[in-house]
């Protein structure tokens, strides 16, 4: 994975800052040129050198991986925004984290009906696209010690072929069990519900007001069309009403849960 040159220098210098060190005193115990060497990686401008990112790494008892990439979290992080962000990703070649993300994150709703943001100047895809990479990644900060379990020693920095091919498995095998529940039910019946529009969302006149009024267009139309306009109004009101139940529902059950787990000490 490529190494970002501005969070190398963020580490740098939050362990700086955490040993109360100047920039100056860092360049001294590492050999460095000064402060403005010290000054040009805190910035993320230049990367130091190995010889250099070993002798912090000594400096601060902290791994040169660590300097590199963050910790094990952050790295899987930024390994899977790398790869999501590819046209040929490994881990949602088969749609896998799309798919969780679908049933586990109200990534549906995003998809759905993603406005276009006049103030980013984003379209629907990228607004969809970001959406995705924010979501994907939370699910692995919420899930990092379940994932970190399954991946076993296969979660080692520089091991990124064989991460995300175990990480796929992870999102796939989540995504099942989480489709066979309460929540994993509700959301796809929410997502499928969020997908259909109506061509009529709102018509409340009868086919004989209609026929009656010659100046409305629409009382040209045969008698069939009209009934039909009626019943997608009244869909359309339908349509409202079950979403609205159906978060109701899934609000009312993670509140339950809640208190039972608290209750039981779960």
């Amino acid at each position: 994975m490529k190494i970002n040159k501005k969070d190398v220098g963020s580490r740098i210098l939050n362990l700086r800052k955490s040993k109360n060190l100047s920039m100056d005193d860092l360049a001294k115990k590492i050999g460095a040129g000064g402060k403005s060497t010290i000054n040009t990686w805190e910035k993320g401008v230049t990367l130091p050198r190995p010889s250099f990112l070993k002798a912090i790494a000594s400096e601060f008892n902290v791994s040169v991986n660590y300097l590199k990439y963050g910790n094990l979290n952050n790295y899987l992080d930024n390994l899977v925004r790398n790869d999501l962000s590819s046209e040929s990703s490994i881990l949602d070649e088969n749609k896998d984290v799309e798919n969780y993300l679908l049933i586990a994150t109200d990534f549906g709703n995003i998809k759905n009906g993603a406005p276009y943001n006049e103030k980013l100047k984003q379209s629907n895809d990228e607004i969809i696209s970001n959406a995705k990479l924010d979501l994907a990644v939370g699910a692995i900060d919420s899930n990092f010690t379940e994932i970190s379990e399954l991946l076993g020693n296969t979660l080692k920095y520089e091991n990124d072929i064989a991460i995300l091919k175990s990480l796929k498995k992870w999102f796939r095998l989540s995504s099942n069990r989480k489709a066979v529940t309460f929540l994993g039910y509700s959301r796809i019946y929410l997502n499928s519900l969020e997908e259909i529009s109506p061509s009529f969302l709102v018509f409340n006149d009868s086919v004989e007001k209609i026929k009656a009024d010659k100046d409305n267009y629409m009382s040209k139309w045969p008698v069939e069309k009209i009934l039909d306009a009626t019943y997608q109004a009244k869909l359309s009101d339908w349509q409202l009403k079950a979403i609205e139940e159906l978060g109701q529902m899934r609000t009312e059950y993670e509140l339950e849960l809640k208190k039972l787990k608290n209750k039981y000490k779960e």
